[in-house]
């Protein structure tokens, strides 16, 4: 019941006789339900009951609505109702129809319209592809995926939620490990980009908004492009193990072996 507000909009009532239908509250004129046409004070003004049908608003000479007041809620809730009166007579009952979104018109009930109704996607990022492609590795594409939306946890990060941890790079030591730097900027991250390019004709940049944008505008055939954006996965997942390798053991790799590591 806490969810009718919500749900409301997606129901629409098709009146036949009016027993059943209520006058304020349900949508059976299909603009909406008069309650919130005509505001709250609607029932009031109207001198119509909140609790009232629509077949209670029925008359011989057609809606029992006073004709003549000018009264700007009276206007409205006249504008609104239908030429047609229903037919208080017949033996059939009114009826609810569901429509999946807003606009359109009545439906089966698709749970994934209704939830793209409610949760519109949001626009896509740039970097969309970079991440999300056919022959991505999973894991690697997750990592990445926290990196671009700056939502690992880094020095930074940690130090900014109010953790006591130093602020150097775990890396090279001598900046404070923040996500751009660590994957992009360091010294160690930049052997491994360097190491994996080394005897190609692509240069890439070190900053990390300059590397995505260098990456979408890369041209090449389909498989050459998707080998790119797994290099670039890898790399980043290489480092943050590195790293991590390094925060909980005493272990450390070159970066040699780290290159090595990733094209194995």
């Amino acid at each position: 019941m806490k969810l009718r507000d919500k749900a409301r909009p997606f129901l629409l009532c098709q009146v036949v006789s009016g027993r059943t239908a209520s006058f304020w509250l349900d949508n059976w004129t299909h603009g909406g339900d008069l309650l919130t046409i005509t505001g709250p004070l609607g029932p009031q003004i109207s001198g119509i009951s909140i609790d009232a049908s629509v077949s209670s608003v029925v008359t011989e000479n057609g809606w029992n609505v006073s004709r003549r007041s000018r009264n700007p809620t009276l206007s409205v809730l006249r504008a609104n109702l239908p030429d047609q009166i229903p037919d208080i007579e017949s033996t059939e009952e009114d009826y609810f129809m569901w429509r999946n979104e807003v606009a359109a018109p009545p439906s089966h009930f698709s749970l994934p319209l209704l939830w793209r109704t409610l949760y519109p996607d949001p626009p896509p990022v740039i970097w969309a592809s970079l991440v999300w492609f056919k022959k991505r590795i999973p894991k690697h594409a997750f990592i990445t995926w926290l990196v671009l939306r700056n939502r690992m946890a880094t020095r930074d990060k940690l130090r900014s939620w109010g953790l006591q941890v130093p602020a150097e790079c775990l890396l090279c030591g001598s900046a404070d490990e923040t996500a751009p730097h660590l994957f992009f900027e360091c010294r160690y991250a930049q052997e491994i980009w360097h190491g994996l390019m080394d005897g190609t004709w692509m240069n890439l940049p070190i900053k990390l908004e300059e590397m995505v944008d260098w990456f979408q505008q890369l041209r090449g055939e389909k498989r050459f492009k998707t080998i790119t954006k797994i290099i670039f996965q890898a790399v980043i997942y290489f480092v943050w193990k590195e790293r991590n390798g390094r925060l909980h053991s005493n272990g450390q790799k070159t970066p040699a072996r780290v290159i090595k590591e990733i094209k194995l």
